[in-house]
Order: structure tokens, then C-alpha cells, then sequence
């Protein structure tokens, strides 16, 4: 909360709309940009107003804003940063407050300023990112989607612009990982029966079967679904799975930590003797009950699409600026900001309202996030422009190490 003069101007201008930076209406290259996220401004200046209102300070700094206005906040913050160095008086800016609600996001899409927006960041849940990646479509707008990773937001929308990784994507950077450190390796894909970890699961076996086609180590692999447990007519476990003279890898495609952890326990006490390695979901560290001795002794194997390279100068001065202009460290959600602001101003300016066509070869190196953007086909229409940027990082002695 130590943002409290930032937010009380900021509630003004979400309330009123109102343009962040100068334009110039004569330029081609005018950029109007609309901001929609939950910044929740109501309960914030709430939270503000009892913060304000405290003298106790140990009281006031337990005052904490709830996860959705708190992350659209550093988001907001990372993108004025960005906006005040690239210094672009053709940028207008408008922000709005959709609250994390449907209803909401399609009253604010009815202002008729929207139809003369050049770029739509956001919303971040899907189902609000569905309803103005239509309206973008519509109105033939650009969409940058950040935040939501489903790859069903839209068909045949080559306004959509989505820089947030499916997990298909990160579930082949996880691949590449294995085939860079475990090849000829023994692979268990071990996945519970919902149509979600399936999915995954089958796309990673695919990836595998594909790869042997052509590799000269090629890997053993095994997809065992837990509701039968059964491979060629017989029942297994994963542990009679497991292969003395290979490297293991257990690639667990759930997102469920109290699966997680029980199959962990099982398995724990044969790590060092099979030599196992545990590949999982992005998900994982963001849990409450996932053990995380379990996730360190296997060596597990995550991916994320945020890193912070402490060798860059580049982030480096962003983050000393960040905490020099907003009183706070910079988190994930103002790296990501910051890029997508610098990601589309660099873009525009290069390609203007030909970004959607020219984006198959648009690639960005940013201070937490990278971008490298394909066509998504359906036949020979453009679906949607994806990201194929995803880090993977290994748990070691309780750290994260990049490890591609």
C-alpha cells in the first residue's frame, strides 16, 4: 500500500476513461490503446480510504489488495513505464475497470470511443477475453491477450494476438527439455483421467512417437491413464515402470496437488535408486499443499513464460526504475506490462495496422517476457497469432535454474 498517492490518481482516470498520454491526431501513426482489466476500483479505493484512515502503520501494512486489482495494478504500472520511455506523444491511452464480470466487460464495450481503438489489452479470465476478442474481430481491432492461455478464445481471428503460451506450447518446450538432457531416456507419462491432463498427456505422447521416427537414441515411453492402469491388456504401476539402466522421466500432466503429492509419496523413497526425474505443469509452485521436498528431490521440471536475467543490463534498469518510480519491487505482472506496452509500440510504429498480417515474423526480447509469434492455422485460414516462447526451469537445492 505504498502506492497510495499512484492509486488514488488512478482511480480518477479508470473512473473517467481518460487518456494517459498525448496524441497527435494529425499522424499516421496514431496509436489509441484501451486497457481492460479487474482493477476492482470501488473496493480499492475502499482498501485506500481504511489505509488513509490508520495510524497504526503495523495495522496499516496487513492491508493488502485482493490477487485480481493487486496484479492489474503492477500491470498498469509496468506498462505507464514503459509508455513515459518510449516517450510516443501519438499514444493515447483509455482505461477501464471490467471487475472480472461478463456483464460489465459488454457495457464497456458498447462505449462507442472502443471503435476507434487501434489495440485491446485484455481482460484477464477467459470467459471476459472470449467476449472482446469477438468485439476485436468484429471491429477489425487488434487484441493483445497477455494473460489467458486457452487457444479457443476465438476462430479465425487475425486480430487476436495472443501472447500468453498455450499449454501445448509449454508442453513442447518441456519436450525439447527432455530430448536435451534425457535422451534415450525412459519416459512414464502418468496422467488421471480428466479430459484436461489427457489432452496434454496424449500431445506429449505424440511429441515422443514423432520424435523416434527419425532420432538415433530414441526414447522408451509408457502412457499410463490412472482409471485402468493398463498397458498392452495388462495392469502396471508406475513404478514397475521404471528402468534401472535409463534415466527416468515422469511427466505428470495434473494440475491436482493432492494427486500429486500421494503419487510422489509412493515413488519418493526409489528417486536416487531409479533415478527419476519429474516433469509437471506451470502450475505447480503456485500452490498452497504441493511439498515442495518432494518437488526438489525429484529435480522437477517446470516451464513459465516469466525470467528475470539478472546478467541484463536492459532488466536490470527496468527493475531499479520500476522501484525508484512506484516505491515497490516490479513483480511478474509489471515485467509483462512493460513488455507488452514496449512489444506493441516497437510494432506498431514498424508495421501500423499491418501488425496482424506481418506478426508470423515478429519476435520480441523483453526484460521478464519473449514473444515470437506464429500463425495458428485452421485449413488456410489465420486462427489466432500464438506465442511459442516458454522457459523451463529445474528445482535444485530449492531454487529455480533455467534450464532452457
Amino acid at each position: 500500500m505504498r502506492q497510495v498517492v499512484f492509486l488514488l490518481s488512478f482511480i480518477f482516470c479508470v473512473f473517467a476513461a481518460c487518456p494517459l498520454a498525448k496524441a497527435q491526431e494529425e499522424s499516421s501513426k496514431k496509436l489509441n490503446v484501451a486497457l481492460i482489466l479487474p482493477f476492482q476500483t470501488g473496493y480499492t479505493s475502499s482498501k485506500i480510504g481504511t489505509y488513509l484512515s490508520t495510524n497504526d502503520i503495523v495495522s496499516a501494512n496487513k492491508i493488502r489488495l485482493p490477487e485480481d486489482p493487486q496484479n492489474s495494478l503492477n500491470f498498469y504500472q509496468g506498462l505507464l513505464l514503459a509508455l513515459q520511455e518510449a516517450n510516443n506523444e501519438n499514444v493515447k491511452l483509455f482505461v477501464y475497470d471490467n471487475q472480472n464480470n461478463d456483464s460489465i466487460t459488454n457495457v464497456l464495450l458498447n462505449k462507442p470511443e472502443l471503435k476507434g481503438m487501434n489495440a485491446i489489452i485484455g481482460p484477464m479470465t477467459s470467459s471476459s477475453a472470449r467476449i472482446v476478442a469477438e468485439y476485436c474481430k468484429t471491429n477489425k481491432i487488434l487484441n493483445l491477450q497477455p494473460f489467458s492461455p486457452s487457444k479457443t478464445l476465438s476462430e479465425n481471428n487475425p486480430f487476436l494476438i495472443q501472447l500468453a503460451p498455450t499449454i501445448e506450447v509449454h508442453t513442447e518446450q518441456l519436450f525439447k527439455a527432455m530430448v536435451d538432457s534425457f535422451q534415450g531416456g525412459n519416459i512414464i507419462i502418468y496422467s488421471p483421467p480428466s479430459e484436461r491432463s489427457l489432452s496434454i498427456a496424449r500431445y506429449m505422447d505424440t511429441l515422443i512417437k514423432n520424435y523416434n521416427k527419425s532420432a538415433e537414441k530414441k526414447f522408451t515411453s509408457v502412457f499410463l491413464n490412472t482409471k485402468d492402469m493398463m498397458v498392452d491388456g495388462k495392469k502396471t504401476t508406475a513404478g514397475e515402470q521404471l528402468k534401472t539402466n535409463k534415466k527416468n522421466v515422469w511427466f505428470i500432466p495434473s494440475f491436482d496437488e493432492a494427486f500429486l503429492n500421494g503419487n510422489f509419496r509412493i515413488l519418493h523413497s526409489q528417486q536416487n535408486a531409479k533415478n527419476i526425474t519429474v516433469f509437471g505443469m506451470p502450475t505447480w509452485l503456485n500452490g498452497d499443499i504441493l511439498r515442495l521436498d518432494y518437488v526438489n528431490d525429484f529435480q522437477t521440471h517446470i516451464s513459465d513464460p516469466f525470467f528475470i536475467d539478472s546478467t541484463s543490463s536492459t532488466t536490470n534498469d527496468f527493475l531499479r526504475n520500476f522501484i525508484t518510480t512506484y516505491h515497490h519491487p516490479a513483480d511478474r505482472y509489471a515485467a509483462l506490462g512493460y513488455d507488452v506496452f514496449h512489444f506493441l509500440d516497437k510494432n506498431w510504429n514498424e508495421y501500423e495496422a499491418d501488425l496482424a498480417n506481418a506478426s508470423e515474423s515478429v519476435t520480441y526480447h523483453g526484460v521478464g517476457y519473449n514473444f515470437n509469434l506464429t500463425k495458428k492455422m485452421i485449413g488456410d485460414n489465420i486462427n489466432y497469432f500464438g506465442n511459442n516462447q516458454a522457459f523451463v526451469f529445474k528445482v535444485m537445492d530449492y531454487r529455480l535454474t533455467k534450464v532452457r
